[in-house]
C-alpha cells in the first residue's frame, strides 16, 4: 500500500515539474510576425515606387518637333525645329510641327498653308501649295484677276465679246478691248479715220468719213455760191467727200455773187 502511494506521488511530482519549466505564454499583441517584417523590411512605406518615378510613366521620354515661326503666321520652317521632350517648357517663336503643314516662306505672314492664292506679279505661291497664280485652281481672281480680251488679229486691241479673268495671259489676248473688227489689224479703236470708199468705221468709234470729227480729210473743196463752176478761195473746207454740188475743188472765181463773172469773163 505504501508503494503506491510513493509512486502516484513522484508521477505528481514530475507533471508538476514539466509545468513549470515550460515557456510562459506570450501575451496576444494583435500582431503577427509577418506584420513585424513588413514594418521593419518593407521599401515601399513612403509612398512612392520605383516605376511612379520612371520618364516612360511620366510621358517624359516622349518627343516632338517644334518648328520656329519668325513671322508669327503660326506655321514654321521646316528647315529650322528642335526635337525635344514634350515636358519641355514652350518657347515664344515656335508652333508644333504638323505634317504637310511646313511654311513654304517664314519671313512673310501673308505666305503660309493656309493662306488665299492671290494673282500677282511675282507669281508668289501664297498657300505654300507648290503652284502659283493661275496655275493653282485655288486661285482668288474675283479680287486680283485682270480681264483679258481675245486679240486675233495681234493689233493690241480685243473684241469685247471674248474675255477671260486670269492672272496672266498668253499670245492672243490683250488688256485693251473695244475692237470693232479683230480679223483686221487697221482697225481698232488706236487707227486714224481714213477716207474710203467704203465708208469703213477705221477707229471703232461709231462714224465714218467725214461724220468723224477725227478724220484727217485729205481734200480741199471751195464754196461756188453763183453755180457758175468756180469756187471763191476765201470760203473752204477739207473733206474726204463733197457734201454738195456746190462745194467743188476750183478757186478761181472772182466774183462767187455773180455767174457772169468768172476767170475770163470779167475776172
Amino acid at each position: 500500500m505504501f508503494a503506491i502511494l510513493f509512486a502516484n506521488a513522484c508521477a505528481l511530482t514530475a507533471d508538476h515539474a514539466a509545468v513549470d519549466t515550460a515557456a510562459p505564454e506570450q501575451p496576444d499583441t494583435g500582431e503577427s510576425d509577418t506584420a513585424v517584417a513588413t514594418d521593419t523590411d518593407s521599401p515601399t512605406e513612403t509612398g512612392d515606387s520605383d516605376t511612379a518615378s520612371t520618364p516612360s510613366d511620366t510621358g517624359c521620354d516622349t518627343t516632338e518637333r517644334r518648328l520656329r515661326d519668325r513671322d508669327g503666321d503660326g506655321y514654321g520652317d521646316p528647315e529650322s525645329y528642335e526635337e525635344v521632350s514634350v515636358c519641355d517648357p514652350w518657347e515664344d517663336g515656335f508652333v508644333n510641327w504638323i505634317e504637310g503643314r511646313d511654311d513654304c516662306d517664314d519671313t512673310n505672314a501673308d505666305i503660309h498653308p493656309n493662306a488665299v492664292e492671290i494673282c500677282d506679279d511675282a507669281n508668289a505661291d501664297e498657300n505654300c501649295n507648290g503652284v502659283s497664280d493661275d496655275e493653282d485652281r485655288t486661285v482668288d481672281r474675283s479680287t486680283t484677276g485682270t480681264v483679258w480680251y481675245m486679240d486675233y488679229d495681234g493689233d493690241g486691241y480685243g473684241e469685247d465679246y471674248t474675255t477671260q479673268l486670269v492672272c496672266d495671259t498668253a499670245a492672243g489676248w490683250s488688256l485693251v478691248g473695244g475692237d470693232c473688227n479683230d480679223g483686221v489689224a487697221s482697225i481698232n479703236p488706236g487707227t486714224i479715220e481714213v477716207c474710203d470708199g467704203g465708208n469703213v468705221d477705221e477707229n471703232c468709234n461709231g462714224l465714218v468719213n467725214d461724220a468723224d470729227p477725227s478724220e484727217i480729210p485729205p481734200y480741199q473743196v471751195f464754196k461756188d455760191a453763183d453755180g457758175d463752176g468756180y469756187g471763191n478761195v476765201d470760203v473752204t473746207m477739207m473733206v474726204c467727200e463733197s457734201p454738195d454740188a456746190s462745194w467743188i475743188g476750183d478757186s478761181t472765181d472772182c466774183n462767187d455773187a455773180d455767174p457772169a463773172v468768172y476767170p475770163g469773163h470779167g475776172c
